[in-house]
């Protein structure tokens, strides 16, 4: 009973907190907007998919073939679109669905394959071997799909059910209102000293702090059906759901599930995953801040966060460090992909299926944090005593206005040590670069040099001349009477040749010649033409390192009242702010430093400086700037980065000014610049106009020079 009563006096202090309520609506609505706009990948409207799905409803699967394929030759033969504009955009369409189609159709074939190809395998030597796990895996897996043997899918739509259950936007969205929610429930009271003063209480220690657990799983369920539920209509809405009760088979990307189940029940086992897991990351946040500082325990969570997903992504499922990638939070999160396929975890040399193994660790994980969490609670007031007490005696506040601000900044909302973690990371990174291996890039690189060194005469025929062997080679393909040789060499040097001579025959019509041809590649990586998410990517480090130095920054004077007391002073409250813009400014200039410096000394020293003094121009998607050296065009994009993080660092000031508490003013600007741009780099473009114009290149360079 008076655990209860605990429980509802945090749940209306939640309830009273305006930020997290805001954050909360920001986050459905965010998510609303990111799935009713995102493409998902698909260059055709949602009405010329539910209007196909509507003309093959009730056929049988041979029907829905033919139909389809009809469709499609109609297209190629009519060049014209019966569902979209365009007629290829109706071939990609419906040729995804033929696929999906022919798949649901030799289902039956797929699963005879899976014990045909495990005879053959157990049969190589290298998996014959009865004591390995690599022969018991192959062993066991027939054996599961018996289970599924009877089972029928049914061609449906299916974009509706993945828009809700595949949703990572949805997951980080919900990932984020749960560190929040964590924010406010345990870091809140320690933040304005609540915490000592109940600690002494009866029900002080483990009964509120599992009080506060509870709490943070209710939010956890909310949120989650909240997203899910909102995702389902939407997806409803845009695709269509089909019956619910169809075998999970049935949905695109699901064949290889080993369970009889119906799409219904693979939503709830997945969402009740996932809820858990959700539980158990904002458990171990809890943890953390109970412990530590909110700038660190941020700084923790984004490192850990960090090193999850890379790991996730990185290491290949036939690696011998599979077992990171399998019991990882990120494959915990994205728990409806666990029903995709069968795979086995190595369990000392035993296959364990990952599914199990999931739900073990998880729970395992969560019960044991919960446990540290109630301990950590319990004892948290002898160490803020003690770390207070050492504070006060080595640490010197300085009395002068700018240095205390300095001091501030730097050592009190551990600065410093972000600018070092920023640093490190970026060495790191760079120090551990390699080159990517790109046979065509290889070739283009070879023209380049030979080009280079030829006078524009000699480029020309040597051109013309590589471009009639190549297209004697492509003729004599085609008729097939090229030698094996000729292929090969066609297939392996043709793209970065006509790469090269595209380059090439771009900077002759500028009027330039074959001196100034040069390998671009590298260039191309650091000005983001290649690859724009590499950009983004970059200046959420810069983004979140002056988050969390600089929003804390007045937002601490104005919860200490220590602004007030300085307004009244000689100095004012002008030249307080002055001081403080100052050092946003410098923290600015050491983040754009120790951010982009590295990576572009990574990128100049793998793909060297050849043409860093030739033409901007010579770059075909810089044909159109004004004409400068590519060295002055790197230092004006670094600058004019630098400038937008001072920019940047002084809207942050301003936010920082109007918070009264540092964690709120932490929560609140990494939710508005850094969440759109994780987003974005998560794969949903529609937010990409929510970002920080961080991506600084030739858009921002030519209106400057106009």
């Amino acid at each position: 009973m008076r655990a209860a009563k605990i429980f509802f006096n945090e749940l209306l202090k939640l309830l009273h907190n305006k930020a997290f309520i805001l954050v909360l609506i920001i986050a459905v609505c965010l998510n609303a907007y990111v799935s009713m706009e995102n493409d998902n990948g698909y260059m055709y409207a949602d009405s010329a998919y539910r209007a196909y799905m509507a003309d093959v409803e009730g056929m049988s699967l041979d029907e829905a073939a033919q139909f389809t394929q009809d469709a499609i030759t109609e297209a190629y033969s009519t060049a014209e679109g019966r569902y979209t504009e365009y007629y290829f955009l109706d071939t990609i369409m419906l040729s995804a669905q033929l696929e999906r189609i022919q798949q649901i159709q030799g289902y039956q074939d797929y699963l005879a394959s899976i014990d045909s190809q495990a005879q053959t395998m157990t049969s190589v030597s290298i998996f014959a071997d009865k004591d390995s796990f690599s022969y018991r895996n192959i062993v066991k897996t027939p054996p599961v799909y018996e289970a599924v043997k009877d089972v029928e899918p049914v061609f449906a739509p299916s974009d509706g059910v993945l828009l809700a259950c595949d949703n990572v936007v949805a997951d980080i969205l919900a990932l984020f209102v749960l560190i929040f929610c964590v924010t406010a429930v345990f870091y809140k009271d320690r933040e304005s000293g609540i915490t000592a003063l109940i600690k002494p209480l009866k029900y002080g220690r483990s009964t509120l702090a599992l009080s506060k657990i509870a709490l943070v799983f209710v939010v956890c369920l909310v949120v989650e059906l909240v997203m899910f539920f909102s995702n389902l209509a939407i997806g409803s809405m845009r695709y269509g759901l089909g019956d619910l009760s169809r075998p999970v088979q049935s949905l695109a990307g699901y064949i290889g599930c080993n369970h009889p189940i119906s799409v219904l029940e693979m939503m709830i086992y997945s969402l009740l995953i996932k809820l858990f897991a959700m539980l158990m990351c904002a458990v171990i946040a809890s943890c953390l801040f109970i412990r530590l500082s909110n700038t660190v325990s941020y700084l923790v969570i984004i490192a850990i966060a960090a090193v999850q997903t890379s790991l996730y992504i990185l290491i290949p499922s036939t690696s011998i460090l599979s077992p990171l990638k399998q019991i990882n939070l990120a494959t915990f999160l994205l728990s409806s992909r666990l029903f995709k396929t069968y795979t086995n975890i190595n369990f000392f040399g035993y296959p364990v299926e990952q599914i199990a193994t999931t739900i073990v660790s998880m729970l395992i994980a969560t019960v044991a944090f919960v446990l540290l969490c109630c301990r950590l609670y319990s004892t948290i007031s002898i160490s803020e005593v003690k770390r207070n007490r050492r504070i006060v005696l080595i640490k010197r506040v300085p009395t002068s206005l700018i240095s205390y601000t300095a001091f501030k900044e730097f050592i009190m909302h551990k600065g410093a040590l972000i600018l070092a973690a920023v640093l490190a990371l970026q060495v790191y990174t760079a120090i551990d670069y390699t080159k990517p291996y790109m046979p065509d890039d290889n070739v283009y690189y070879a023209y380049c040099t030979r080009i280079i060194k030829m006078t524009d005469e000699e480029a020309d025929e040597f051109v013309a001349s590589e471009e009639k062997r190549f297209a004697d080679i492509l003729q004599l393909m085609s008729i097939g009477a090229a030698t094996t040789e000729q292929s090969e060499e066609y297939r392996a040097s043709y793209g970065g040749f006509e790469k090269a001579r595209q380059q090439y025959e771009s900077i002759k019509s500028l009027g330039y010649g074959a001196k100034d041809m040069y390998y671009q590649t590298g260039y191309k990586d650091i000005f983001g033409v290649s690859n724009p998410a590499n950009d983004y990517s970059l200046g959420l480090i810069a983004i979140i390192a002056l988050c969390l130095m600089l929003s804390p920054l007045i937002a601490y004077d104005n919860r200490c009242r220590i602004g007030y007391v300085i307004y009244t002073t000689r100095a004012g409250k002008k030249t307080y702010l002055k001081h403080n813009c100052i050092i946003a400014i410098i923290c600015a200039i050491l983040a754009s430093v120790f951010t982009y410096i590295p990576y572009f000394a990574q990128i100049l020293s793998a793909y060297g400086t050849a043409g860093i003094g030739s033409s901007i121009r010579c770059i075909a998607e810089f044909s159109g700037f004004i004409d400068i050296p590519v060295a002055v065009y790197l230092v004006l994009m670094f600058i004019l980065r630098t400038v937008v993080l001072m920019l940047f660092a002084l809207l942050l000031l301003f936010i920082s000014s109007k918070c009264q508490s540092p964690t709120t003013s932490i929560v609140v600007t990494l939710a508005i610049f850094c969440l759109p741009i994780v987003i974005y780099l998560a794969g949903a473009n529609a937010v990409q106009y929510f970002c920080v114009p961080i991506s600084i290149n030739r858009e921002f360079l030519w209106l400057s020079a106009s």
